[in-house]
């Protein structure tokens, strides 16, 4: 077993004294979180219409969806994340990562991209990007769904505690105190 299967300090989420528990707090970053990429992504490729930018060839109909369920994963993602040490996330957080750049980069316009038009030119990227697009947004909320399974491949096995054993006991099992989620 790794670091992260054998961790399970109640230190991890906080403890139980603090004044805001530790599910709301992660719910509050995830949500922070579902709204930062939706608009760091919506904005600069006018998912999100807005006045400072501007798209140059009509969205494909899954623009939306996949922004959406990119953004809702991503917040997912950083409330579990939370709820794990940070030798944990590491597993994972490249993996969300490419996630959500492969979102950002399959909403976005193909010829509105610099980095893509610098690359590949104008007609490269309506020739080029713009059929690999489709799949960029297909492979976004899988990496973000790869990146939560990992996050939950390294979660400790729930402990049942002794029967009359205060709430964070040795398990009989020796593996350390029983997880505190919260």
């Amino acid at each position: 077993m790794g670091a992260c299967a054998d961790h399970a300090s109640p230190t991890v989420l906080g403890s139980r004294a603090t004044t805001l528990p530790a599910r709301p707090r992660r719910i509050v970053a995830g949500v922070g979180a579902a709204v930062a990429v939706a608009v760091a992504a919506g904005v600069p490729t006018d998912v999100l219409p807005n006045p400072w930018f501007m798209r140059m060839t009509p969205a494909p109909w899954w623009t939306v969806p996949v922004w959406a369920l990119t953004s809702l994963l991503a917040g997912v993602y950083v409330s579990a994340a939370l709820a794990r040490p940070p030798a944990c996330r590491r597993r994972s957080r490249g993996v969300a990562g490419a996630g959500a750049t492969a979102a950002w980069l399959a909403v976005g316009c193909p010829v509105c991209n610099k980095v893509v038009v610098a690359v590949l030119g104008a007609a490269g990227a309506v020739t080029w990007f713009a059929p690999v697009q489709p799949w960029l947004a297909l492979s976004a909320p899988l990496l973000i769904t790869i990146a939560l399974a990992r996050l939950r491949a390294g979660a400790p096995h729930a402990a049942v505690p002794p029967a009359g054993a205060p709430p964070h006991a040795t398990p009989r099992s020796g593996e350390g105190p029983r997880p505190d989620y919260v």
